[in-house]
């Protein structure tokens, strides 16, 4: 099963997994670098 976890980004080039478990997102479309973080 695959299912969608992460969107909203515009045409994002790159994702990496960051020491605190963030996730780090390159878009080319917005010229943004994006820090996704979890809060339970």
């Amino acid at each position: 099963m695959v299912t969608d976890w992460l969107t909203g980004f515009t045409n994002p080039v790159d994702l990496r997994v960051a020491e605190d478990g963030s996730v780090l997102v390159l878009s080319w479309g917005g010229g943004t670098l994006q820090r996704v973080t979890y809060t339970p």
